[in-house]
C-alpha cells in the first residue's frame, strides 16, 4: 500500500475509532487530569470535589465536569464560591487522536526506531494532557477567584490560555509535540554512538 493510502486508512480509522471510544478514552485519562488540575492548583486555598462524565437529557452532548470549591482565605470555615467546569469529550479526545496518528504514520528507519518514537511520546503526551485539558478545568477556578478578589471582569493567564486552546491552539501544540518527540529522537541517535564510546572508554 503506498504511503498515501495508509495516511488516509490510518486517519479515517482513528477518526472512527475516537467517535466510539471517546467516554472510555477520558475515564481512564480522568486520574491524570485530576492530578494535573491538583498540581496547577497547590498551595492554593482551593479544593477539588469531583470530576466526573455527564450528559443532558437526551444524551447526545457528553462532557467531562469537574466541581470544586473556593476561599479566599484558607483560614475560611466555609468556601466562598463552588465552580463547574466543564469541557466536551470530542474535544479531549482530539488530543490523542492527532497527536499518536502523527507518531504512528511518522517515517522511521526501522521497527525499533519506531517502538523507541512511540515510548517517547508516552511522557510527552502526559505533559501535553496537563497543558491542555488540566489548565482548562483550572482556568475558571482562577477565573473566579479573581472575581472574589474584586475584578468584575477579569481576564488571567489560564483563561487567554484556554481562549488560545479553544481558538485552534490545541491543533498546533498536539503537531509540535509530535514532532518534537521525532526531534528528540533523532538528536538522540546521532549522539548515541558517541556516547557509547565514552561510556566505553572510561
Amino acid at each position: 500500500m503506498r504511503r498515501e493510502w495508509r495516511w488516509l486508512a490510518s486517519a479515517a480509522a482513528a477518526m472512527v475509532l475516537g467517535f466510539y471510544v471517546a467516554e472510555s478514552y477520558v475515564q481512564i485519562l480522568m486520574p491524570l487530569y485530576r492530578w494535573g488540575a491538583e498540581w496547577l492548583i497547590d498551595g492554593k486555598p482551593w479544593q477539588i470535589n469531583s470530576i466526573a462524565i455527564h450528559g443532558n437529557e437526551e444524551n447526545t452532548r457528553r462532557e467531562l465536569w469537574m466541581t470544586s470549591e473556593l476561599k479566599v482565605h484558607s483560614w475560611d470555615p466555609q468556601p466562598s464560591a463552588q465552580v463547574v467546569a466543564r469541557l466536551q469529550l470530542g474535544s479531549l479526545v482530539q488530543n490523542a487522536v492527532v497527536y499518536w496518528l502523527l507518531l504512528i504514520c511518522m517515517p522511521t528507519r526501522s521497527m525499533r526506531g519506531r517502538l523507541s518514537l512511540l515510548a517517547l511520546g508516552v511522557p510527552v503526551f502526559v505533559v501535553l494532557e496537563v497543558a491542555t485539558t488540566s489548565c482548562q478545568l483550572v482556568s475558571s477556578m482562577v477565573q473566579a477567584a479573581a472575581m472574589l478578589e474584586g475584578e468584575a471582569d477579569p481576564l488571567t493567564w489560564p483563561e487567554r490560555w484556554s481562549r488560545f486552546l479553544e481558538s485552534g491552539g490545541r491543533l498546533v501544540i498536539e503537531m509540535c509535540a509530535a514532532l518534537s518527540c521525532v526531534s528528540l529522537l533523532a538528536l538522540w541517535e546521532r549522539r548515541r554512538p558517541a556516547f557509547i564510546r565514552h561510556r566505553l572508554a572510561a
